[in-house]
């Protein structure tokens, strides 16, 4: 075998001599994984990713002659251009962005100790024995002899719920303890417990974003040697960091569901069922392992393939829960009884020191409408706001106006901290449009939450609307007076 042929054979990281389909196969993978538009944010990397499919386009064409020349190929199961053409189209097109796993709650904890639940495991197995025993002495008596059959559980087959290679919940039970979850203790090199920087020397990650609210910091990799599981490819593995420590990973994937299923079993034994997982409000399906200190769940929407993997370090990841979930009252205190950061109702607009510009003033209302640049006033707390505006009554602040976008839930319950106990405003609209609304506060500051009215309800929190209730009865006298005033000319 020629030097180059060797190259060819590295490029698609393959060993020399694989076979035709073995090369077919790891060319769909890389060129999914190294697709351009998949770095959209980082030019640099955009650039590299390009120079990377070319490379990958030529290795895969010459070992294509060589497969020829050898009789390897035949008719059918060669791959022309035209066919990763298709390969493309199939995997989303060249316009499908990355991946990302999405964040995923932990399952409620057992707070048994290692033996406890061994002797759990015991009489839950004695249990579940006699009952299946019973059960099918019942439905053999109540069947006589008709041919019926019980009904499965567990991993189905390919008519599963999903129409083809889905997955059905198994009978509750706990899983053994797993000591390979605790001496793995994470991914590949990646451990739990190490810094940012240890993890950079391992592998240099494509994206790394934080999330204050969460004291959080989280890697991405796309296109790197961590986009695998052994031979399998995955997505987008995210490495979360909790104060400067690694204490979870989430590790998504659109193929190879069963086949990553079977390798986890190998790894860590027998799975249980795990409850309690959602993404985002979606229910999954979810089978677990418990080590001693780390867990690991497989998760899928219901009646769906297989499509994450969540490990983590149990301490860890209740700890890190724990400091997000009291990010809203902490986001609450950018609220007093009359102002919101440093935007104060009554407050003149000369005294205004954030940077502003007028979108709108009318002289028969006697409202300026300003909307504000300043980064110290969008967000909530860490929550991100899409816009800010305010309301100046005769030179007075007495209105502002939030749009948000993301952490809806949380804004909600960062409002709630402030202004509940909250009530129903069925009198709010956004043109033609009717709002759900939630309202509370006193005679100072005045707040509504509003949200698409329909059928999402309150589940799409999008704005906020402070009132200083004194001027805003002020300024909606004021403009019914304008035909009054405009009398006076006549």
């Amino acid at each position: 075998m020629t030097d180059d042929l060797r190259e060819y054979f590295r490029i698609l990281e393959l060993k020399p001599g694989a076979s035709a389909e073995e090369a077919k196969q790891a060319y769909r993978e890389m060129a999914k994984a190294w697709q351009p538009d998949r770095f959209q944010d980082d030019p640099g990397l955009q650039g590299k990713a390009r120079e990377r499919l070319r490379e990958i386009d030529n290795a895969y064409d010459r070992l294509q002659d060589y497969f020829r020349a050898h009789r390897e190929l035949d008719g059918s199961s060669q791959t022309t251009g035209e066919d990763r053409a298709e390969s493309r189209e199939v995997r989303g097109g060249d316009d499908a962005p990355p991946i990302l796993p999405p964040p995923l709650p932990r399952p409620p904890e057992s707070t048994g100790t290692g033996e406890e639940k061994k002797s759990h495991a015991g009489v839950i197995w004695g249990v579940v024995v006699v009952v299946g025993i019973i059960a099918v002495l019942i439905i053999a008596g109540s069947s006589g002899g008709s041919g019926n059959s019980t009904p499965s559980y567990g991993v189905s087959g390919g008519g599963g719920a999903a129409g083809g290679g889905g997955y059905t919940p198994a009978p509750a039970y706990v899983a053994p303890v797993s000591k390979a979850l605790d001496e793995k203790n994470g991914f590949k090199d990646f451990h739990f417990g190490m810094t940012p920087g240890e993890a950079r020397a391992v592998l240099e990650p494509t994206q790394d974003t934080r999330n204050p609210g969460a004291n959080e910091e989280v890697f991405y990799y796309l296109g790197t040697p961590a986009n695998r599981i052994g031979e399998f490819a995955t997505d987008a593995p995210g490495l979360r960091f909790f104060e400067g420590k690694l204490y979870r990973i989430d590790i998504g994937f659109t193929n190879f569901g069963n086949e990553i299923f079977e390798a986890l079993k190998i790894s860590y034994g027998e799975a249980g069922t795990g409850v309690g997982w959602k993404r985002d409000e979606q229910a999954l399906t979810a089978r677990s392992w418990e080590g001693e200190n780390v867990s690991a769940a497989i998760l899928a929407p219901t009646g769906q393939a297989w499509d994450a993997l969540v490990v983590f370090d149990k301490a860890a990841n209740r700890k890190a829960e724990e400091f997000a979930s009291n990010e809203p009252e902490r986001a609450a205190r950018d609220f007093s009884a009359t102002e919101f950061k440093s935007l104060s109702m009554g407050m003149r607009l000369e005294d205004v020191a954030t940077p502003y510009t007028v979108d709108e003033e009318s002289q028969v209302t006697g409202v300026k409408e300003l909307v504000f640049s300043g980064s110290d006033l969008l967000a909530v707390g860490f929550y991100p706001l899409r816009h800010v505006s305010a309301e100046f009554f005769k030179g007075r602040l007495y209105k502002i106006d939030f749009g948000f976008e993301q952490n809806r839930k949380e804004m909600f319950q960062a409002f709630q901290h402030q202004f509940g106990p909250l009530q129903d405003n069925t009198t709010w609209t956004r043109g033609t449009e009717k709002l759900t609304a939630k309202c509370g506060g006193g005679e100072k500051l005045y707040g509504t939450i509003l949200a698409p009215g329909g059928a999402y309800g309150g589940e799409a929190w999008d704005a906020i609307v402070l009132l200083d209730p004194v001027v805003w009865r002020e300024a909606e006298q004021y403009k019914q007076d304008g035909p009054k005033r405009a009398a006076k000319d006549l």
